[in-house]
């Protein structure tokens, strides 16, 4: 396994991230635009195919003359997206790499970043950082001065002894790093935009809210909600918005049954935090009791077409119509959804039970 990273710069970042790194990408998109002539044609969408069963991915592409590196790339190495290499600079993406092609994919630049100067492409699932620029410089221990821009380059193993290796140092990243671990951190403009949030709740209130959340980890949890003192000084939209939020950072901004992680133009995603026990029946704002789902699957689990064994695994009424309608439903049906990596934050049993209950299953 091997590190590397790539400097986008501000503009790539801002305007092609968008396209294959905050939005997913259908494997159709590559059927369509991938030239039959090309060696290994079917491998490469077998390879797809099975490394992303939900038929979705991200992916990022490397200009032609990087080729000298990015030939060394192999699957199971990671790379890091730097943004910006300046004092406030970003490094906001981590990409484990699942599928790279080490063939020219001309014809899938352009379809996919609008013109044809990034034609080897590398193919994962996006893991969103909370990194900055000098704190990588730091834990790489290049100089101050260090001027990455432009590269794609790999990290000299010696240079991550302090973390036992890449595997030790992207175990830091995700345990320190990750936007799915951070989902208690004081609330800032782009969660507002992400989430669809009105910018006139007052974010006093969201953190305060967020800081009780995470209290509520420490407890057993309860079915419906139980205010403390603390908790009834928040009105309602701050605590709507929090669980919000923060169930969307603790999946990683992804729907946990069919991982889609679509989003508007202006970057808002598609995503809803959904109760397990029903805020309805006033179900408790716990982390615990909250799945990130896209639209559909929300109104599946609403509705009682799907529920959750304790394990974690999707349960769909036998009685869901044959039309192809519901196929979005059924095509999930004894898979695990996807987890949050902090086992704090996964489903509790408390509430999956009490949602089959309701719902028939049991």
């Amino acid at each position: 396994m091997r590190l590397f990273f790539h400097h986008v710069g501000q503009e790539g970042a801002d305007e092609d991230f968008k396209k294959t790194v905050y939005k997913d990408v259908n494997i159709q998109t590559v059927e369509s635009n991938v030239p039959v002539s090309i060696p290994r044609w079917d491998e490469l969408l077998n390879q797809l195919r099975q490394e992303f069963p939900t038929g979705l991915f991200n992916c990022w592409g490397v200009p032609a003359g990087a080729e000298a590196v990015i030939g060394q790339l192999e699957a199971g190495d990671s790379v890091l997206l730097v943004h910006r290499a300046t004092e406030d600079g970003e490094v906001p993406v981590l990409c484990r790499v699942q599928v790279f092609w080490p063939d020219e994919l001309w014809d899938l630049s352009k379809e996919l970043w609008g013109n044809q100067k990034y034609p080897y492409i590398f193919f994962f699932r996006t893991q969103r950082l909370t990194l900055r620029w000098p704190s990588f410089r730091e834990h790489v221990r290049y100089k101050d001065n260090y001027d990455p821009r432009g590269k794609f380059y790999p990290v000299a193993s010696h240079r991550l002894d302090d973390f036992d290796g890449v595997e030790g140092y992207i175990q830091y990243l995700l345990g320190n790093h990750s936007m799915s671990q951070a989902p208690f951190a004081p609330v800032t403009k782009q969660d507002l935009l992400e989430s669809g949030i009105d910018e006139s709740v007052d974010k006093a209130k969201i953190d305060q809210a967020l800081t009780v959340g995470e209290k509520k980890l420490a407890q057993s949890p309860q079915l419906t909600e139980v205010l403390d003192l603390e908790h009834k000084q928040i009105t309602t939209r701050p605590r709507d918005a929090a669980f919000s939020i923060e169930v969307k950072k603790a999946y990683g901004f992804r729907c946990a049954v069919c991982g889609s992680s679509l989003q508007s133009p202006k970057g808002q995603y598609e995503l809803q935090s959904a109760h397990l026990y029903p805020k309805g029946k006033d179900g408790s704002d716990d982390l615990r009791n909250g799945l990130c789902l896209c639209r559909r699957h929300h109104w599946a689990l609403d509705v009682g077409w799907m529920s959750l064994s304790d394990d974690h695994t999707v349960l769909v009424r036998s009685d869901l119509p044959e039309d192809e309608d519901y196929s979005f439903i059924r095509s999930y049906a004894g898979q695990k959804i996807l987890l949050p990596s902090d086992e704090r934050f996964v489903p509790h049993p408390t509430f999956m039970q009490e949602h089959r209950k309701m719902m028939g299953f049991d």
